[in-house]
């Protein structure tokens, strides 16, 4: 019995008229290329005719195609040619389609010596996933990103650290939080009456997150640096008529959202009120 084979007809005279093949990653499918000219079967006058199918991810890079040399259907020396034998047969190994993907793909005809060529039609070849094919290996769900080497038009997908710092009060002077502190929370259990953090600047790109819990009966408050606002106000502090009458463990996060500007995470907890000029 002849193995199932796939059959895909091209035409010199109309080369932008694409073919499709579709096989299964992990198969060993034969193509049949059948050559025409304007409609009518091309057979080569001599024997000395040689194809070649060619795919890859694109056609910029052609020294990365995938190459099947094709065998000749006809025997110009035989009685057995005939017109309904213009083709060319590729047959593909497993390892040529073993990864699954849309590739383009080209059929050029050329003569031994290779001073005759004829690209007959651009296609594709689609390769479908197969797992029965045995092409996949098992899932991994635990592969590792470097997220370093991208670069963020809006927030980031992770917090840079999740490291606790905590801010006892032995200064009563003002926090100045730095940039690289991205995704770190500020617990704040000091003695002084009130405490100050003060965001950073501004960095690009935007994303960066900042998280505050108030362990205390003081006022904590939350400042942009000058020309900058926190949705759209100065700053906010914990409690509202400038007393902390929330119960401790209110808590408060914030992002930078644009270039000028830092939002509120939510509502926070309990009560914390916008600094108005």
């Amino acid at each position: 019995m002849a193995s199932p084979y796939f059959k895909v007809k091209l035409d010199i005279q109309h080369p932008r008229r694409q073919f499709h093949i579709y096989v299964h990653s992990g198969d060993t499918p034969v193509i049949r290329a059948y050559m025409y000219e304007d409609g009518e079967p091309w057979v080569p006058t001599v024997d000395s005719y040689e194809a070649t199918l060619g795919f890859g991810e694109d056609y910029e890079f052609s020294t990365s195609l995938v190459t099947v040399d094709g065998v000749a259907s006809y025997d110009l020396s035989s009685s057995s040619s005939s017109e309904d034998m213009n083709f060319f047969k590729f047959i593909m190994t497993s390892a040529d389609i073993a990864t699954p993907g849309d590739y383009y793909c080209q059929i050029m005809v050329k003569n031994n010596a290779d001073t005759e060529r004829f690209v007959f039609t651009d296609g594709y070849v689609h390769v479908i996933p197969s797992p029965i094919g045995g092409s996949y290996s098992d899932l991994i769900l635990t592969g590792v990103v470097n997220w370093s080497n991208n670069t963020y038009i809006g927030v980031s997908p992770y917090l840079i650290s999740t490291e606790i710092i905590t801010v006892d009060g032995s200064s009563c002077d003002e926090y100045v939080i730095d940039a690289d502190d991205n995704g770190k929370t500020f617990v704040y259990t000091g003695t002084c009456l009130d405490k100050t953090f003060r965001l950073p600047a501004v960095t690009t790109p935007l994303g960066a997150y900042y998280r505050f819990l108030n362990l205390t009966t003081h006022i904590v408050t939350i400042l942009p640096q000058s020309g900058t606002l926190l949705d759209g106000f100065r700053g906010i502090y914990s409690g509202e008529g400038g007393v902390n009458n929330n119960p401790a463990y209110s808590r408060m996060a914030v992002q930078q959202s644009s270039a000028t500007a830092w939002n509120v995470d939510g509502a926070g907890r309990l009560i914390w009120t916008y600094l108005e000029d």
